[in-house]
């Protein structure tokens, strides 16, 4: 069993600014809020000062648009696709056991694209906290990344990204915690290489409350699932960049674990595999797949994180929490430059 289910098997065989508030109006709210809410983001932020001047701290050297006035400018963009692209929309949410609840949040979301033509593999990390417009049974709203599936269901969330960031998904898979513990401890562990801080953090004794069943040295690591997965939701910083870094070197090891697969091992991960995911993708669709997949597997891929470094400010969403203002005009080119 220990190559028998594979995260890249799950992706290539199954799929597989400036702030609205003011400065003032956004230290009267952080002052009203209980410090308990920052230690749940595994943070530690010494003031609420220091907390107000990450999230008003420039970040552009131009305005960023207001999401309505990002869906004005956007709503001439076509949605661009191609025969030679398979996009796959992939979903981490934050249940512990087994079984996916409706109410749950996503913890990572990731667009894992498959170019058939150069046979390589590209992967975007897609930041929670980016505002997007959604639309729940007709009703337009507006909201973080995070909270889709709160409104609605994974076709609701396949439906933003392709609405937002103007790209054709072809497939969606979502697994959650346990799921993804599962499957690394199936392929027999990944190794994960760390630096003197994540490894400080991870045994207990930085500034994160992550901790891992064993200790942690720098540099190279063997780690099971539960540890993977701590390392891989580790918050060192306040912003999910350092983050979203961390999932794709999970998602690159777990990869490199897997490149002597043949393609019939790939179609026995693929029948081992289908009931600890939920996906959209048939059978038709896996067969294409799996003649890809060893082309790819146990190679690097190229790598992207939205939103782009300066592309984006903070606002409120329509429930009165922060989220990311942004330029979605700057931020779609280069996604569409990178994947097509």
């Amino acid at each position: 069993m220990k190559r028998m289910i594979c995260l890249a098997s799950v992706m290539l065989a199954l799929c597989v600014g400036c702030s609205e508030g003011t400065e003032k109006e956004l230290k009267e709210s952080l002052q009203t809020q209980e410090t308990e809410e920052v230690s749940e983001m595994d943070l530690h932020i010494e003031t609420q000062e220091e907390l107000l001047t990450l999230y008003t701290q420039p970040v552009s050297d131009r305005e960023a648009q207001s999401l309505d006035e990002c869906e004005i400018l956007m709503s001439d963009v076509d949605i661009r696709e191609s025969d030679k692209v398979l996009n796959f929309l992939v979903m981490i949410t934050d249940e512990k056991e087994e079984e996916y609840l409706y109410d749950a949040k996503i913890d990572a979301l990731m667009v894992l694209s498959l170019d058939k033509e150069e046979r390589k593999m590209r992967l975007v990390s897609l930041e929670r906290g980016m505002g997007v417009s959604m639309n729940i049974d007709g009703v337009q709203s507006q909201d973080d990344l995070m909270h889709c599936l709160n409104y609605g269901n994974e076709k609701v969330l396949l439906d933003t990204i392709e609405k937002n960031f103007k790209i054709d998904v072809n497939y969606y898979i979502r697994m959650n915690h346990y799921t993804l513990e599962t499957l690394i401890d199936e392929i027999g562990g990944v190794n994960i290489s760390l630096t003197e801080e994540e490894a400080k953090a991870l045994n207990g004794k930085g500034i994160s409350v992550s901790e891992t069943s064993r200790t942690m040295t720098v540099g190279e690591n063997h780690m099971n699932g539960s540890d993977a997965l701590e390392y891989a939701f580790l918050h060192l910083t306040l912003d999910d960049t350092e983050c979203t870094e961390r999932q794709r070197i999970l998602v690159q090891a777990m990869i490199d674990a897997t490149g002597d697969l043949s393609i019939l091992e790939l179609k026995d991960s693929m029948l081992g595999l289908s009931y600890m995911v939920r996906k959209n993708i048939n059978r038709d669709g896996v067969f294409n797949l799996v003649t890809y997949a060893p082309a790819v597997l146990g190679k690097s891929f190229e790598e992207m994180n939205l939103p782009l470094e300066g592309s984006y400010g903070v606002t409120y969403s329509e429930r009165d929490t922060y989220i990311y203002a942004v330029d979605y005009m700057e931020n779609v080119k280069a996604l569409h430059e990178f994947l097509y």
